[in-house]
C-alpha cells in the first residue's frame, strides 16, 4: 500500500454492472474500480504496517496507524490528513465512532482510548484487555461494547462502557474466543472464531438470548438488510 489510504467515493468493493439484457450480473475488475470509483488516493504514511482499521465519522474518515502510534483524521472535503495528538501504542480491534468520539483499543497498553471526533484530543483511557487484536468493538445508542478477557485469558466477556462516565458498567460473560462485536436489531452480536458461533446479547437487558452455530473461523461481521453477515 506504500502508506496510502484509498477512499472509495462509493462504499463498495466490487462494482456491479448489468449484463445487457441477459438478466445476469457480473463483477467489475479492480482496474475498472480504480478508473470509475476511486475519487482520491491519500498518503497517510506508515507503510508497510499501516494503515489498518478505519471508522466513518460525520465529516471525516478515521484511520488507525500503528507505525505512527496514533489514529489519523482524513477530512472528507479536503482529504487533508491530521494525526491525532494522542499516543496509541498499538491500535487494534477496529475503530468505532460514537458519542462525538472515536474509540480505539490499544493492544500495547491494554486500554480503550477515547478521543474527540473533531480534534482528536484524548478524552479518556479505560483499562481493558482486548479479547484479540483481530476483533471489533461496537456501539449502540446507549453504550460502547468491547470484547475483552481477563489477564489469564481464561474468562472472556463483553465490557459495556457508559459514555457519560467512561466507566465499565457491566461485564457480560461469553464463551472463550468471542472476539468481534457488531450492533444491530436491538442487540449486540459476538462472533467466536474458535467455536464457530455468533452470540446475541439483548442491548436492553445485556443478557445473552441465544447462540447460533456457523463455522469455525467466524470473526468479522456486520449488520444490515435484515441480517447479520459473518466473514469466516
Amino acid at each position: 500500500m506504500n502508506g496510502r489510504f484509498v477512499w472509495l467515493g462509493l462504499i463498495a468493493i466490487l462494482a456491479l454492472a448489468s449484463c445487457g439484457g441477459s438478466g445476469r450480473t457480473h463483477f467489475g475488475t479492480m482496474s475498472q474500480l480504480r478508473r470509475d470509483r476511486v475519487s482520491a488516493v491519500i498518503d497517510v504514511g506508515g507503510a508497510p504496517e499501516a494503515p489498518d482499521w478505519q471508522g466513518q465519522a460525520t465529516d471525516a474518515v478515521w484511520v488507525a496507524n500503528s507505525a505512527k502510534g496514533t489514529i489519523q483524521r482524513i477530512d472528507s472535503k479536503t482529504n487533508r490528513v491530521t494525526n491525532a495528538p494522542v499516543t496509541i501504542e498499538q491500535p487494534c480491534a477496529g475503530l468505532v465512532v460514537a458519542f462525538a468520539s472515536v474509540w480505539s483499543e490499544d493492544c500495547g497498553r491494554n486500554e480503550l482510548v477515547r478521543v474527540d471526533e473533531r480534534s482528536g484530543r484524548e478524552l479518556a483511557r479505560i483499562p481493558l484487555i482486548p479479547a484479540d487484536s483481530e476483533g471489533l468493538i461496537t456501539a449502540t445508542q446507549a453504550a460502547v461494547y468491547v470484547p475483552s478477557k481477563d489477564a489469564s485469558s481464561v474468562h472472556f466477556f463483553v465490557a459495556k462502557v457508559d459514555p457519560t462516565t467512561n466507566k465499565i458498567v457491566r461485564k457480560i460473560p461469553v464463551a472463550p474466543g468471542g472476539v468481534a462485536a457488531a450492533a444491530g436489531f436491538g442487540s449486540v452480536w459476538i462472533t467466536n472464531a474458535f467455536a464457530g458461533t455468533v452470540t446475541r446479547i439483548d442491548a436492553a437487558s445485556d443478557r445473552v438470548t441465544g447462540t447460533t452455530k456457523t463455522r469455525k473461523g467466524a470473526r468479522f461481521l456486520a449488520t444490515g438488510e435484515g441480517a447479520v453477515w459473518i466473514l469466516n
